[in-house]
């Protein structure tokens, strides 16, 4: 039978909109449930810190800790984020052990906002991306900061300082240094062994037996550095392809800026005071 005035075709098509709008709601619902899941297991956790502690995944630390004798933070997963949101950590032994410790090369390894005392190392990085920002590590048995080999590398706007050896020691390939501090250190402030670094806007000063930046590797960026009141070079590069520009360098127990054949001269590069020369192969204002 057919419907009168197409009431029931009207009936049939509302019944298959409105189980249509149902089915869609549900599934929005199902997609947006498991985003917010999602977001839920990779937000960082607050996490009260003890001695030796495992990090497996992102955490916030949430309080100061004391008197560790071996390591302080072993992370042991691949991009993970240690936020220390302002807390410090410390040992009373400079001989073993380090603040943090990547004990396996796992990669993207992330050390932010924290304060470092003590330990043989601060930050002892192995994986590749390694990345360590805004902190302050100090009076280390050897290296503020440690990435070994740790390619591709990133050290932004850290403050190193006191530690026995090197402010910063980066081992690996094409690490990025920019905006740190290293001062009062017993050897280099900072000293990178692999190719292809840029070494940018820090500061390096009164670092007792060394230069304040030492380059090893060849091929790197060095740009608007200051150096000053350092042992040996302030900063000395002593391998080609190197390229300078905007450095200064003053007061410095030997060249103020020392490079080698084969350097790229961008200009920009100022010295003063000395003891050696201002500068050898650079050219120096």
């Amino acid at each position: 039978m057919e419907p009168e005035n197409g009431v029931l075709s009207l009936e049939m098509r509302t019944g298959r909109l409105l189980t249509l709008v149902v089915a869609t709601l549900l599934l929005v619902g199902v997609v947006v449930g498991v985003s917010v899941d999602q977001q839920a297991r990779h937000r960082p956790l607050a996490t009260t810190i003890s001695c030796g502690m495992e990090v497996r995944h992102d955490i916030v630390v949430r309080n100061d800790l004391t008197g560790c004798t071996g390591d302080g933070l072993v992370i042991k997963a691949s991009r993970v984020t240690i936020d220390f949101a302002g807390h410090s950590i410390a040992s009373t032994n400079t001989t073993t052990g380090s603040g943090v410790w990547d004990d396996a090369l796992y990669a993207r390894p992330t050390v932010l906002d924290g304060t470092i005392t003590g330990f043989l190392y601060g930050v002892h990085v192995n994986g590749r991306h390694p990345t360590v920002r805004g902190m302050r590590i100090s009076g280390t048995g050897v290296s503020g900061i440690l990435a070994d080999p740790g390619d591709d590398a990133v050290f932004d706007r850290n403050l190193v300082y006191t530690n026995l050896e090197s402010g910063i020691d980066a081992r690996g390939q094409r690490p990025t240094i920019t905006g740190n501090w290293a001062q009062d250190d017993g050897y280099h402030g900072i000293i990178v062994w692999g190719t292809g670094a840029r070494v940018s806007r820090n500061r390096v000063s009164s670092n007792y037996s060394g230069d304040g930046i030492s380059i090893i590797g060849g091929g790197a960026t060095i740009s608007g550095n200051f150096s000053d009141q350092n042992s040996s070079d302030g900063i000395s590069a002593v391998t080609d392809h190197d390229t300078f520009s905007g450095n200064s360098a003053n007061n410095n127990g030997g060249y103020g800026i020392e490079g080698s054949p084969g350097l790229i001269d961008l200009g920009g590069n100022t010295a003063k005071g000395n003891a050696v020369a201002q500068c050898r192969i650079v050219i120096c204002s």
